[in-house]
């Protein structure tokens, strides 16, 4: 079945900055999953490269913002000369140079030479066909606990979404995590919501724009939502591994959190997100059919989501 896209001024801006396919990884992204395939010597990764492709290091060529792959006898060579880039070195050096401005991963592994860009691509794959995912819910199913689901996968840990009165909106849970801390209101429980009041820095949070550690309840990776500005919500996730792995949480939290910005932008309430563009998407599909529509109630349809007769359909 087609699916027709609603572009009015809003959603028109919002497209335009979601393309699938072309997502950027940083350095965390990579390191996590680099680290299930090869031995790590050594790991310096930080949440502001974003890069392109696999390449092997030449001097002669820009290879500012990409994965870069290096040899130890070249490696202090590439750190002076690229920037912004996530540099692999592929043996281990004898002494470990200045990062600059790059992010460095250190393998001590006999097969990273062999092995590096067949698993760097699928890796590259794995996070592709995860922002197309969620590219997809946001215009098909506009659901926030698709959406939800989808982000858990990629962290392979419970997720949750509450609006900024403790309410959840989603929440996945395998495991059970989440649902002790649920009432039966779909509300965080009085004690717990108590516990976070008493905090002294709690109403700062709201104002970190990045995922951010917190240690109340539970510890976790938090990223705020806002919408034109105001906070909103927030995306949680909880975490008991290694720091490196709280890194990687950050980046999945601060890529998604677009998305579930972008679908309460669509419907201004994370209530009943999908109803009222679904039934644009219906009557779309009907005058594509030669379907008979009733032009006043098509009319209303787009009144609800502030959208006009005028406007361009794709």
């Amino acid at each position: 079945m087609c699916l027709f896209f609603l572009y009015s001024h809003r959603t028109m801006c919002m497209t335009k900055q979601k393309g699938e396919g072309n997502m950027k990884v940083n350095g965390p992204m990579i390191f996590h999953h680099m680290q299930k395939y090869f031995h790590v010597d050594y790991m310096h990764a930080s949440q502001k490269n974003f890069v392109k492709i696999p390449i092997l290091y030449s001097r002669f060529f820009n290879m500012d913002e990409h994965i870069v792959l290096v040899n130890s006898q070249d490696l202090a060579d590439c750190l002076n000369r690229v920037k912004n880039a996530v540099v692999i070195c592929l043996d281990k050096p004898e002494t470990i140079p200045d990062c600059k401005s790059n992010d460095l991963l250190i393998l001590d592994d006999n097969m990273a030479d062999a092995m590096s860009f067949n698993i760097l691509n699928h890796v590259l794959d794995q996070f592709m066909e995860w922002d197309s995912a969620l590219n997809h819910i946001l215009f098909k199913s506009m659901s926030y606990l698709e959406m939800i689901n989808t982000i858990s996968e990629m962290l392979e840990l419970p997720c949750a979404l509450c609006d900024h009165d403790f309410r959840y909106i989603a929440y996945s849970d395998h495991s059970g995590e989440y649902i002790q801390y649920v009432d039966d209101q779909n509300q965080l429980t009085p004690n717990d919501v108590s516990a976070l009041l008493e905090q002294e820095d709690f109403a700062r949070l709201e104002n970190i724009h990045e995922a951010f550690y917190y240690n109340v309840i539970e510890p976790s990776i938090i990223k705020n939502v806002y919408a034109n500005g105001t906070y909103v919500g927030r995306i949680a996730t909880m975490i008991k591994n290694a720091p490196e792995d709280e890194e990687y949480a950050k980046a999945i939290l601060n890529h998604a959190a677009s998305y579930i910005e972008s679908l309460y932008n669509m419907s201004d309430s994370f209530s009943n997100t999908s109803v009222k563009y679904k039934q644009i998407h219906n009557y779309l599909l009907q005058i594509l059919g030669e379907l008979p529509v009733i032009p006043d109630l098509f009319k209303a349809s787009l009144d609800a989501v502030g959208c006009h007769m005028e406007d361009t359909w794709q």
